[in-house]
Parts: structure tokens; sequence; C-alpha cells
């Protein structure tokens, strides 16, 4: 028996999950809150991807690049849930809606927190299609690579670079008009 089959012989799977995981939870959970644009739904999908990848610990323990997979397994199942509550969405007119309803707006202390400028470049990033937004964060706040990012979201490379020029110059020419029009 090699060493490596006795080790996880003696540890739960609950741990050699932990041990897996760990490492990119943090990324894992910013990049969720990127793409959700909310904290409760970017923690139920993160929630949601770590109760399916326990089931799978042999494959999980398997995977080569795992960071680059997790980022891809997160994707596609934010893409998976996104589709199917467009299937669900349905208009409701003002009558329906209930009166205990709350808006979802920011509070003060979230508002305070976002300079002008930070505010004026998530403004302009919510003019940009999904596929440039996923580049941009990737890239540019996460600090993956192109490469990196060909492999996360199987997308050629050409396609990624002309994605992340064609977002970097629409947020240029939007965050200029904005912060320039006072």
């Amino acid at each position: 028996m090699s060493i490596i089959k006795l080790f996880q012989a003696r540890k739960k799977p609950a741990d050699r999950f932990e041990q897996l995981i760990a490492p990119y939870i943090s990324q894992l959970h910013r990049f969720a809150c990127r793409l959700c644009k909310s904290a409760d739904d970017a923690e139920d999908l993160l929630q949601l991807l770590l109760s399916k990848l326990f089931l799978k610990l042999k494959e999980l323990e398997q995977v080569e690049s795992l960071q680059p997979w997790l980022f891809r397994s997160l994707y596609n199942l934010y893409v998976d849930s996104y589709r199917k509550e467009q299937r669900k969405l349905k208009i409701i007119s003002p009558v329906e809606i209930p009166d205990d309803t709350v808006a979802v707006d920011k509070t003060p202390y979230e508002e305070a927190e976002l300079t002008q400028q930070q505010s004026v470049i998530l403004k302009a990033m919510d003019g940009l299609n999904d596929e440039q937004r996923v580049v941009m964060m990737l890239h540019d706040a996460e600090g993956y690579t192109l490469t990196e990012l060909a492999d996360i979201l199987q997308t050629p490379l050409g396609t990624l670079k002309s994605r992340l020029h064609r977002a970097r110059n629409y947020i240029k020419s939007a965050t200029d008009m904005e912060l320039f029009s006072d």
C-alpha cells in the first residue's frame, strides 16, 4: 500500500474535502459574488457547488489542475441556475406584490464603502455582456492569465483577448464620460 493511499484511508472524507477546497474558497466566493451581484445569491451558489462536489470527492481528488476546474464548475453552475431562473420568471402585476416586500437597495453603509470611482466602474461594468464581464473580472480583478482563462472558460485565447479588449474599451469610454460629465 502506498503512503498516499494510507494517508487517504486514515482521514475522514470531510477532512480530505476541506484540504482540497480550503485554499480556493475565498477566491471562489469573490468570483461568485461578482457573478451573482448579491452576497446572498453568491453564498447559495457556492454552497450548491460545494455540496455537489463533496459527493464526488474521489473524482475531485483526481483532477490535475484543481483551481481552473473549480472556477469552471462554479461558472457552469451559475449559468445553469441563471437559465433556470429565466425560465421561471413571470410578470407580476402591482396588485400581486405583497405589502411586506422590501426593496433590495444598498444600505447607506454599503454605499459609503464605495468610492465615487468604484461606483462609476461598477455602474459601467453593468453595461458589459456576461462574457466580457467574466473575462474582465477574472483577468483584471483576480489576476488570472489569459492562458489560464482559456482553460477555465474553455474558450479560444483569441476570443478571450478580443472580449477583454472590448470590455476595457467600453469601461474606459463609459467611465471617462461619467467622471468628466460633472
